[in-house]
């Protein structure tokens, strides 16, 4: 979406702020999921430079087991909504696949996925000097916030999803709640920013002392992410992670607003290929690098997926464990399942460092009931333990 599809007032088209309204519609999220450009302000991360390949080793993967029962590829894809999936092992596809008329070239919705993005941009800030330390009070940056429930946070409180602040993640439209007031004024309206709410929010705990699951936290890093660098987040993931990474093709950040009004929501606004998110995965398995080249320093990546108890039972969005934006889903037999990047809706950049796999899960989002992720999990184990 461009400017020019704005009214001469500056709103949003009622048409469009209805069509935005209902974007996460169970009957027509598959289609919108992959179509955000269509939908909304949108700022380029372009690709640039050699592209790091992915070579294939195709394999057929095996069965889904559930109760006993052996069930096909194509029925666990029905049965937990995707809409495209890749597996690597080892540097190698086994296997890509798309449905519902995705292909190589769509570009998919991270949903949350793009918190751990913002996560590796702030890994670079901190290598590169912008950002002092972790242990920093966010109103060291962002002096805006004296005086709200981020006084006193430190940016490590935030990553965490530690900060106490009084906000909550739940969009709840029949009482109108912040959340989904701010949904609607930013993201829906374009008439404030994402990161407002946090100029008056309260304080519900005390920093550092719960976890509480809150893309506001993921919003006002991204502010001192872009403050202390002096540049876009779009921009910033173009230069410092996108085309050093050799990333295949242009990705891009939904906006909340026309071009020098609008800005990039940092908890979820990330869209890019199946094949490039994969390639995420792939830097964070080889702890930064890219070939002989460190991308990201690989203390980030070890202390960004250090995990911290959530209280959150697995099988809900989310999982057991939590570190700088990135997830532990669950625990089985004793052994954590790696970690991973986890979006609204069932997208999954989900890396196991001890086989060496990547498996990335783009899907759609079945709002009349839970989303089925145990389902999910359970194949991504069997996948593991999988000798291919």
């Amino acid at each position: 979406m461009s400017s020019t599809d704005y009214l001469l007032d500056g709103t949003v088209p009622p048409a469009v702020q209805s069509m935005r309204s209902h974007m996460l519609d169970a009957d027509i999220n598959s289609f919108v999921f992959r179509n955000m450009a269509q939908l909304f302000e949108t700022r380029p991360v372009g690709r640039g430079g050699p592209v790091t390949p992915l070579p294939a080793a195709h394999r057929e993967l095996p069965a889904y087991m559930a109760d006993g029962q052996a069930h096909t590829l194509e029925e666990w894809f029905e049965r937990t909504f995707t809409n495209a999936f890749m597996v690597i092992r080892d540097g190698k596809v086994l296997h890509e696949s798309y449905r519902n008329h995705a292909g190589p070239q769509t570009h998919f919705w991270g949903a949350s996925v793009s918190k751990s993005v913002m996560s590796l941009l702030v890994g670079i800030a901190i290598d590169e000097g912008a950002i002092a330390s972790l242990d920093d009070q966010i109103v060291q940056y962002l002096p805006e916030l004296a005086g709200t429930g981020y006084d006193g946070v430190t940016l490590k409180q935030a990553l965490q999803m530690r900060s106490g602040v009084d906000f909550d993640e739940i969009l709840d439209a029949e009482n109108q709640n912040p959340p989904y007031v701010n949904f609607q004024n930013a993201i829906v309206r374009n008439t404030q920013r994402y990161w407002e709410p946090a100029l008056t929010v309260g304080r519900r705990h005390e920093p550092g002392t719960f976890f509480a699951y809150c893309t506001l936290d993921s919003a006002v890093v991204g502010w001192v992410l872009t403050r202390t660098t002096g540049t876009t987040l779009s921009a910033l993931t173009a230069s410092r992670l996108w085309q050093p990474a050799g990333m295949e093709f242009d990705a891009f950040w939904m906006a909340d607003g026309k071009p020098g009004v609008g800005v990039e929501p940092a908890g979820l606004g990330f869209n890019a290929t199946m094949r490039d998110f994969a390639r995420l995965g792939l830097l964070m398995l080889n702890k930064g690098k890219v070939g002989d080249r460190q991308i990201i320093p690989a203390d980030w990546i070890e202390q960004s997926t250090q995990m911290h108890p959530t209280e959150y039972p697995a099988g809900i969005l989310g999982g057991p464990g939590y570190g700088f934006q990135w997830w532990q889903l669950d625990n089985q037999d004793g052994r954590a399942a790696g970690f991973s990047a986890v979006g609204l809706g069932g997208q999954f950049v989900f890396v196991d460092p001890p086989s060496k796999t990547v498996i990335v899960k783009m899907s759609h989002f079945p709002l009349e009931r839970v989303f089925e992720q145990q389902e999910v999990l359970a194949y991504f184990h069997q996948l593991l333990d999988w000798s291919a």
